[in-house]
């Protein structure tokens, strides 16, 4: 993402997003995600809610980027791989996949494919077992997955190979 993309991407309303960028960003969702979930761990619900009041008694349609930045006590200039890896445990792993299956999909099909040396998906993730490893310790096994990770990884597949098993 280029720099300063993100920032604009999250003082943009939500009806304009589209407008502004054709394709937005995996990424952004996982970021933004990621601010609003350490705002909520650290002052609740409540506290998301009465930043929301805020910005709204103060003339603003969204919270300021700023404003998440600081509350999340993150500063965007660190967001790099190893911050962002570091930020989410085995939970939250598994619910970006549930959330974002397509992104993760592309991504691991893309990773794995050059190993498969002729197997077809099934019998590649059956004998391979591949896994995600959270900054925790969680290993999610792919091959346990079912649809729809398992689906879009299928499809990914066969894009790729221009078979089908």
């Amino acid at each position: 993402m280029p720099s300063g993309t993100l920032l604009q991407l999250l003082n943009t309303p939500r009806t304009e997003l589209h407008r502004t960028w054709p394709e937005i960003p995996e990424s952004f969702y996982g970021i933004a995600w990621l601010l609003i979930s350490r705002i909520e761990e650290t002052y609740g619900l409540e506290g998301v809610h009465e930043l929301c009041q805020r910005a709204a008694e103060e003339g603003y349609d969204l919270i300021p980027a700023e404003w998440l930045f600081e509350l999340a006590d993150i500063a965007p200039q660190n967001l790099d791989a190893d911050f962002l890896r570091g930020s989410f445990d085995g939970g939250d792993l598994h619910t970006a996949i549930y959330l974002q299956p397509d992104a993760f999909a592309d991504a691991l099909v893309e990773a794995v494919r050059p190993l498969e040396a002729g197997f077809g998906f099934r019998s590649f993730f059956f004998n391979a077992r591949p896994a995600l490893v959270a900054a925790d310790g969680t290993e999610l096994l792919l091959n346990y997955y079912s649809t729809p990770l398992a689906s879009r990884m299928t499809k990914r597949w066969d894009e790729l190979s221009g078979t089908e098993e």
